[in-house]
């Protein structure tokens, strides 16, 4: 994450500061890496200016909550094609039981 805060601090233009660095690391140390470095990075391309720890918090949430939805339509899918294959099972099982 440091490499984000760096890129993303001369992106804007401002001077990296020590303290700042060390909160946004406090801050996001139980979100996955990849998570925040794709908040910083969706940050960048919406604004020239440093985000605040907010702004950041506001963009992990719309990513982890577009993950569990993506997830959530990956396991309906896949519970789908387990029910059809089960159905199709049923389906010959019974075929092969008629004279």
């Amino acid at each position: 994450m440091l490499n984000e805060l760096y890129v993303t601090a001369v992106n804007s233009k401002t001077e990296v500061d020590d303290r700042l660095n060390q909160e946004f690391l406090r801050e996001f140390a139980d979100t996955p890496k990849e998570v925040v470095e794709w908040a910083f990075q969706e940050h960048r391309r919406n604004s020239p200016f440093f985000p605040a720890i907010s702004q950041i918090w506001e963009l992990v949430n719309c990513r982890q909550d577009r993950l569990r939805v993506e997830a959530e339509q990956v396991r309906r899918k896949q519970q789908i094609a387990e029910w059809e294959a089960e159905a199709l099972r049923e389906k010959n099982e019974n075929a092969e039981m008629k004279p």
